[in-house]
């Protein structure tokens, strides 16, 4: 054996000597680099993604800043799969914006829709793994004998034709007021009125001639009623 390749050092310890070689720690070190490379190169198994399967209406409300004339938010009450809210003021429930707040994949009707809530309208919440759970909303409108409000005053392309768009009105306590383009002819226009009331005088799409201001009362169930004037320019 060659001592200078083979012997690196030694030490007595009791008589014995202990002899440690190059040709060990070598054939140690490859080992630990084997053991090494086969550990990282073990493959974790793939995580299986599942589909959710959450489908719940969470919040319902009518919101008055999407629903002129609202004087205040409805919030619903979700108990089960049924949703009842309430409205004030006799405010009609036939063309009501809800807002919607759902955990799941889909939602139909879609959350931003308006909805004809004077019959119950179902919804259907869609979770991510295809099953689906059905909520039946509830509308009530609590009427005030003493209501007489216009809540929307506009000129619509349906029964204007010649307008670009439908234009609404601005409503300040007891006067409307309309912009129309400058090209516009304010002799003959057919306005589209809702009010809070039982009648309008004169009445919802009548053309009249707005050159000039027109009045218009909003009567109550009560017997009650409210002048507006209404003010077209261009």
């Amino acid at each position: 054996m060659c001592e200078s390749t083979a012997i690196t050092n030694f030490t007595s310890k009791k008589g014995k000597v202990i002899f440690v070689t190059r040709f060990y720690y070598s054939k140690l070190f490859i080992v630990l680099l084997l053991l090494m490379a086969a550990s990282s190169c073990t493959k974790k198994p793939a995580a299986v993604w599942q589909a959710s399967p959450e489908k719940k209406m969470n919040f319902f409300v009518i919101e008055a800043y999407k629903n002129l004339g609202l004087y205040g938010d409805a919030i619903g009450r979700i108990s089960n799969d049924t949703v009842h809210f309430t409205l004030s003021d006799g405010f009609p429930l036939f063309y009501v914006f809800p807002t919607i707040q759902y955990s799941g994949k889909h939602l139909e009707p879609a959350e931003n829709i308006a909805q004809n809530f004077s019959k119950p309208v179902r919804y259907t919440v869609t979770a991510e793994d295809g099953t689906t759970k059905q909520y039946i909303v509830v509308g009530t409108s609590i009427l005030n004998h003493t209501s007489k409000d216009i809540l929307l005053f506009s000129f619509r392309t349906s029964n204007n034709p010649f307008l670009p768009s439908d234009i609404n009105g601005t409503i300040r306590n007891d006067s409307v007021f309309v912009k129309l383009p400058s090209s516009m002819d304010l002799h003959e226009l057919t306005p589209y009125i809702f009010i809070n009331g039982i009648s309008i005088s004169p009445d919802n799409l009548v053309r009249q001639d707005f050159s000039k201001p027109v009045n218009y009362k909003v009567t109550a169930e009560d017997a009650s009623f409210k002048n507006y004037l209404v003010v077209v320019s261009n």
